[in-house]
């Protein structure tokens, strides 16, 4: 039995979370030929698939992760029924089962992040049908039409810190940034992206204290209070121009922020010591490349 990865049943004590050895669990015996523990805090049972992707499976170990791995590596369900041998029926509940446990340990052990520097950006793509080709009735349905996927990348891990899947809305762009703040140590990373207007607004709703404006002038009443930017807060915007369908040029735009505080920390990064985006749009193309519902303009375009 691994003690350091079997912990307490109880998700209320204040054992939770402790491996084996400094909680209060103590072997005892076996259960169905799998060897389990006591917590002597609430007297409950553990065995070692409790809280793993192999809790009340009832197929072999061996054939579950023989499929999981098949199935990482870019096989379909089919051919992964056919190699293991399993339905594949039975293959789309091990992914979805897979899928779920890896995100619950991924949410568990994503934060505190010594992230400096953030690029953000959005790309488009569609659930089915096209928002020109989709009927009236089907718009106000949110499960097909256009979607966007927002994405924040640390170009230092080439990692994505946080994403969020929805319409090109200032709700969405407001949604992202609690969640980088959330998994960053440093609470305010450098962060660009795109000339989008919204990108001000969602900055200031997470980072941004409340205080009075300034007053212009001595008659009228006082401004309401508004959302203010701190000053150790960094944004830069990086504007493409384009002439005749080409690139005729790049140039940045500090929204807040002194450009020379941008500088010392883009000088700390080991990547690239400019204000770019190119990092998060590469990693964008690679993601299409490699997933053929995100393919656009090609003959093997999936639809959903």
């Amino acid at each position: 039995m691994d003690g350091e990865t079997l912990y307490g049943p109880n998700r209320r004590g204040r054992f939770d979370g402790a491996p084996l050895p400094q909680s209060r669990l103590v072997k005892n015996g076996s259960s169905q030929g799998q060897p389990q523990a006591l917590c002597r805090a609430c007297g409950q049972s553990v065995t070692v698939r409790d809280g793993t992707a192999y809790w009340e499976l009832t197929a072999e170990p061996a054939i579950f992760a023989m499929a999981i791995r098949a199935l990482a590596e870019g096989n379909s369900r089919r051919s992964t029924a056919r190699m293991v041998p399993i339905d594949q029926d039975t293959a789309c509940d091990w992914l979805e089962r897979a899928a779920q446990h890896g995100r619950k340990v991924l949410l568990s052990r994503w934060q505190d992040l010594p992230g400096t520097a953030c690029q953000l950006d959005e790309w488009w793509s569609f659930v089915h049908t096209k928002e020109s080709h989709l009927a009236m009735a089907k718009r106000v349905c949110a499960t097909s039409g256009e979607a966007w996927i927002w994405m924040a990348f640390a170009p230092g891990w080439r990692l994505g810190l946080a994403f969020v899947v929805g319409q090109r809305t200032q709700e969405r762009a407001t949604l992202l940034r609690p969640r980088v703040a959330h998994v960053t140590e440093q609470r305010l990373p450098l962060c660009t992206s795109d000339p989008w207007p919204e990108s001000r607004a969602a900055l200031l709703h997470v980072s941004g204290p409340w205080g009075p404006p300034a007053r212009h002038g001595n008659r009228g009443r006082f401004p309401e209070p508004r959302r203010v930017p701190p000053p150790a807060l960094l944004e830069a915007q990086v504007v493409t121009h384009r002439r005749r369908g080409h690139g005729g040029g790049v140039t940045t735009k500090a929204i807040f922020g002194k450009p020379d505080a941008s500088a010392v920390r883009l000088a700390a990064l080991p990547t690239s010591t400019t204000l770019t985006t190119s990092d998060v749009e590469r990693e964008h193309l690679t993601l299409r490349q490699h997933h053929r519902r995100r393919t656009r303009k090609t003959n093997g375009l999936s639809q959903a």
